[in-house]
């Protein structure tokens, strides 16, 4: 079960509820998919409001830091686009920096006074995230910055249990994550990994394959 939620995480990028009320334009909502800047200004200038609400209740700045548009972020911010809405997962755009690892973004949220250990998706933290989409530098500076590791999601997982890179894996060992707590199913995190790995061949995913037993490995020499 685990491992399709790693895999609908991995591939996210839209949520997919489709019938929210659309107040942005759709010109300037494409022109952000594009990465198309200077169409972008042009609107603002001309009276587009930079805080309007587009499909899924998104803002301009959700759109182009879930695109990826690291410049038309920091314009968007620059302009004083509100940083502290959310959309109808309840995600916001700091939460969305994880989706392609903006760390640059991130610290400007942080340093504007977002809180870091804020709830999105699935009550996941911005550091689940990042874990969950082999995100390292971000997650790297997210722990560096005092990102609570040991946080669950409403599933029970944790940024350990979300990650799938062993690299990622062993950085928030070596953090102190807590491998003893229980997700919805009951199981410590050896016990995900070892059920996540046997989905995994199920799948005949070899990449997921080779992660979890370097995963599992990790772990079974940490008890001795």
């Amino acid at each position: 079960m685990k491992i399709l939620f790693i895999i609908l995480l991995t591939t996210m990028i839209f949520p997919f509820n489709l019938f929210s009320q659309k107040k942005c334009s759709e010109e300037i909502q494409i022109a952000i998919n594009n990465g198309d800047l200077e169409l972008v200004k042009k609107m603002i200038k001309n009276g587009e409001n930079i805080d309007c609400i587009g499909e899924w209740k998104q803002t301009l700045l959700m759109k182009a830091i879930q695109a990826g548009k690291e410049n038309i972020a920091l314009y968007l911010i620059n302009k004083n686009a509100d940083i502290t809405k959310v959309d109808e997962d309840n995600s916001s755009a700091f939460f969305k920096t994880s989706f392609y690892g903006l760390t640059n973004i991130a610290k400007i949220l942080l340093d504007k006074g977002v809180d870091i250990n804020q709830k999105g998706y699935r009550e996941m933290t911005t550091l689940m995230m990042a874990s969950s989409r082999n995100q390292l530098d971000l997650v790297k500076f997210l722990i560096k910055k005092g990102a609570k590791i040991n946080v669950q999601c409403n599933s029970g997982y944790t940024a350990l249990t979300y990650a799938s890179n062993p690299e990622i894996f062993s950085f928030l060992l070596k953090n102190n994550a807590n491998v003893n707590l229980r997700n919805f199913e009951g199981l410590n995190t050896i016990e995900q990994f070892k059920a996540s790995h046997e989905e995994a061949k199920g799948f005949e995913n070899q990449e997921l394959i080779d992660n979890y037993e370097k995963i599992i490995s990790i772990l079974e020499n940490e008890k001795h």
